[in-house]
């Protein structure tokens, strides 16, 4: 099963589970949400501009802005997850931040910060332990800028 995600900071985020099922992320109800400015957003664009991830336009999203953590409850069967974090354009001329994944509790991704990475953007890939309870999505901004 595939989840998507996404900030802004934009990511798109995704989870397999077997059987190569496809599931976007932001049809679950985050078991909790917090966010450095206004509210978690699902598929909503950024400004009433379209975000882009590896690309592409991303219709499916969720944006949490820095500093967030969004808690989700994994489904059964859960075996991997797959993120692009990527920074918007709406967003270029913003601060930095990363992305940090976690999974009961336990940090198993850092990226670091975007401006780092080739067009602002990380790929991001972990595999989901079995009997997983729970994902956490982090971003941070950093100390040398707001984000």
């Amino acid at each position: 099963m595939k989840w998507l995600f996404a900030c802004c900071v934009a990511a798109v985020l995704s989870a397999a589970v077997a059987g190569n099922t496809e599931r976007f992320l932001g049809t679950l109800e985050p078991k909790s949400a917090k966010v450095g400015y206004d509210s978690l957003r699902v598929n909503s664009e950024i400004d009433h501009r379209e975000v882009e991830a590896l690309g592409q336009k991303c219709g499916q999203f969720i944006e949490a802005h820095p500093d967030s953590e969004v808690v989700y409850e994994l489904p059964t069967g859960v075996i991997e997850f797959h993120a692009v974090g990527v920074k918007p354009k709406v967003c270029q001329n913003a601060g930095a931040w990363k992305y940090i994944v976690a999974i009961d509790g336990e940090t198993v991704f850092t990226s670091k910060e975007l401006q780092y990475y080739d067009g602002a953007q990380v790929t991001i890939v972990v595999a989901v332990p079995k009997g997983a309870k729970t994902l956490t999505l982090i971003t941070r901004a950093s100390h040398d800028y707001d984000a």
